[in-house]
């Protein structure tokens, strides 16, 4: 019963798994024009959550800065 509601680590990407994705998707349309699109519709199909931790990139796309860990 416990297993039902525990969440397995499986379920988030390993970093070196994120990345590779994000790579297929540059490498999947010509390069250039995959980088011009959106990295949230990367981040759809790996997770925000996963996204946010390994390239501190936001749902929204935009990357934010390491040092500042402190959002008003």
């Amino acid at each position: 019963m416990s297993s039902a509601t525990d969440t397995p680590s499986s379920s988030v990407p390993s970093s070196d798994r994120v990345f590779d994705m994000i790579h297929r998707r540059m490498s999947d349309s010509e390069g250039s024009r995959a980088v011009s699109e959106p990295i949230s519709k990367i981040a759809r199909d790996v997770g925000y959550v996963a996204i946010e931790r390994v390239i501190g990139v936001s749902p929204d796309g935009y990357l934010r800065s390491a040092t500042s860990d402190s959002t008003s």
